[in-house]
């Protein structure tokens, strides 16, 4: 059977491309040859909304090497998205924070996990990765003080915001 190869537009290959967090020369390269073809910006701007990744498409769009390729209306959206997602998780790390802190005297071991931990040590921007959720891993016996202080904290049972799952790590 023979290898198929898939093609994609030049505007979906742009946001596949904007995924990336550093463009290698020839990634950079394809990148500008498409913001050189005057690619279809509404339709960028639709999957970018729809993928969550605005953030990641202003970073790399505001290279000084493509700025100068991309309507300024784009930029100033894509900037507004990139702004709108440091503000939102900027607030999510500030809550993290407070559980963290409120954590401390009970000497619990947390682990943070997906957008929580990928956005700062991962991305090293937290607007790059969307959040929406904290999701942490504790061991199970102390889950009951978890819950204790999430109560403490505003947060009730049963709404999805503060979902406890149960799940045993070794140290």
């Amino acid at each position: 059977m023979k290898n198929s190869i898939r093609y994609h537009s030049p505007e979906q290959y742009l946001l596949l491309l904007a995924t990336r967090l550093c463009l290698n020369p020839v990634e950079a390269e394809k990148m500008e040859e498409i913001l050189k073809q005057n690619p279809n910006w509404s339709l960028i701007r639709h999957y970018g909304d729809l993928l969550i990744i605005n953030p990641l498409l202003y970073k790399h769009l505001s290279q000084e090497r493509f700025s100068s390729l991309v309507p300024e209306q784009v930029m100033c959206y894509l900037e507004s998205q990139y702004q709108r997602s440091s503000f939102r998780n900027l607030r999510i790390y500030g809550v993290i924070s407070q559980l963290l802190e409120r954590l401390q005297p009970y000497a619990i071991k947390v682990i943070l996990l997906k957008g929580s931990f990928l956005s700062r040590w991962i991305y090293r921007d937290i607007a790059l990765r969307h959040l929406s959720d904290i999701d942490i891993l504790i061991q199970k016996k102390d889950t009951k003080v978890l819950q204790q202080v999430l109560t403490e904290l505003g947060y009730t049972g049963g709404t999805h915001s503060s979902r406890v799952c149960q799940s045993d790590f070794h140290t």
